[in-house]
């Protein structure tokens, strides 16, 4: 449930905001996410950044 609604909140911030938050925290080069995302859905895209988030978290915890 807590996952559907990051995803959610990703999804209302649009697509180009999401792409810009994989580029902001170094999931790649902003041609390389940008190419990925062209085969991706919005809830795909959305889906990363939930990932992405949740990984920087734990990361932010153990420090």
């Amino acid at each position: 449930m807590a996952d559907e609604r990051i995803v959610a909140s990703f999804l209302e911030q649009g697509r180009r905001k999401c792409m810009d938050y994989l580029i902001e925290t170094h999931q790649g080069s902003a041609q390389a996410i940008n190419m990925e995302c062209l085969a991706m859905t919005d809830t795909e895209i959305a889906s990363w950044c939930k990932d992405v988030a949740i990984e920087l978290k734990e990361q932010i915890a153990m420090a």
